[in-house]
């Protein structure tokens, strides 16, 4: 076995510890070696303003060759009476040796988490600045320094996309003193963040979301006028043509869901969902007649759409805007005079509705002048208040 020795301190691993521990033995008038896998001192403070775009990318890291008189491109691999093995093989003896190699990151007990996007290296950060770039929503779940960091960056460098962050506490940086938490608060709102404290996200799909501990397949959902799924409760996206400006569909759908959150504050409703009658009506892509490789690859994906309203997404403008999205389209399609025919239907399951309940999952709805709901319920509780077609 051939051993090197080096005239000096050989520091194991180059993060903060590690860099210190460095310029504190130079200091002293002695010379530093410092053995690190990737050669290079990474800003864990700055990556959460790199990744999220408030930061150039070089603040993400920088070589280790500035903290020391050389750098050995290795991982330990053992220490024994001094003696450090490395990964290649070598052995390495110092007059002194320091082992500052860091602790593995805590992984939160969340199903799916191996889905999620981390934050812990220059290269994480950089990645995900690439991911963001292209994003038109991002949910961050931590609301600790570094999650925080990473949503105000966002907020402020990427005003077009939609930010949540979810935190299982009742408020952020909960390891901090209270007013930090409730200032930080306030500028991720002023930011456009939306804030679920004290919510516990139970799992993380590619493609799919947990509604009451039960997995649902968005791919097994039809689309509700093209932005909601049936089944799945509290939940749009907005997908823009592929045959016109993008904003055209995303401002039809922004008023549409204003009006039905409007009336679901009116009846202190808490929950919304497309819930279709026939669930053998045929089914069809989500996207038809567009042959690009990248859509084609993903489309078994989308939800399906199928050949009748409100469970299609045209991609026709002057469609969504006369018949399923526009300002004169009421929220429920059916005759005022009609109201007493569409409750049987409803409550027979034949017709298709959305479900209103309140916060103790009780139906709720009253019909309106201006937005015309069909009222549903019943003294039992049994049966859900709906509007919807």
């Amino acid at each position: 076995m051939t051993t090197t020795a080096v005239d000096g301190v050989l520091v194991v691993g180059g993060g903060y510890a590690g860099v210190h521990a460095a310029r504190s033995v130079i200091r002293a008038g002695r010379r530093a070696f410092i053995v690190d896998p990737s050669g290079r001192h990474d800003f864990v403070t700055r990556l959460a303003a790199v990744a999220g775009g408030a930061a150039s990318p070089r603040d993400a890291s920088t070589p280790l060759t500035g903290f020391s008189d050389d750098v050995i491109i290795a991982s330990m691999t053992g220490l024994n009476d001094g003696v450090v093995t490395l990964d290649d093989g070598r052995h390495i003896t110092a007059d002194a040796v320091v082992v500052t190699a860091g602790a593995s990151p805590t992984v939160p007990p969340i199903r799916g988490i191996e889905h999620a996007a981390p934050l812990r290296t220059a290269d994480d950060a950089l990645k995900l600045r690439h991911r963001i770039d292209r994003a038109d929503s991002v949910v961050i779940i931590g609301g600790g320094a570094t999650g925080v960091q990473l949503a105000g960056a966002i907020g402020d460098r990427h005003r077009g996309t939609k930010v949540v962050l979810v935190d299982g506490e009742d408020r952020l940086l909960p390891a901090m003193a209270m007013d930090l938490g409730a200032g930080a608060a306030r500028i991720l709102s002023d930011r456009g963040v939306r804030l679920l404290l004290g919510s516990q996200v139970e799992e993380i799909d590619e493609t799919s979301v947990v509604v009451d501990g039960e997995e649902i397949n968005l791919a097994d959902t039809f689309t509700y006028k093209s932005f909601m799924y049936s089944g799945v409760p509290n939940l749009g996206t907005t997908f823009g043509y592929i045959n016109a400006s993008w904003t055209l569909r995303a401002d039809l759908v922004a008023r549409y869901v204003c009006r039905l959150l409007n009336a679901m504050d009116e009846h202190n409703a808490t929950r919304v969902v497309p819930v279709v009658s026939d669930p053998d009506m045929p089914q069809r892509p989500y996207i038809d007649g567009f042959p690009a490789g990248y859509m084609e690859r993903k489309i078994h994906l989308y939800p399906k759409q199928s050949d009748r309203d409100p469970w299609t997404a045209a991609q026709s403008y002057s469609y969504d805007k006369k018949y399923l999205l526009g300002p004169d389209v009421e929220v429920d399609d059916g005759d005022r005079d009609d109201v007493k025919s569409r409750v049987d239907a409803a409550l027979s399951g034949a017709s298709d509705v959305l479900w209103l309940t309140d916060k103790r999952g009780r139906d709720v709805g009253v019909p309106s002048t201006k937005i015309a709901y069909v009222e549903v319920g019943s003294p039992d509780g049994d049966r859900r208040i709906g509007f919807g077609g």
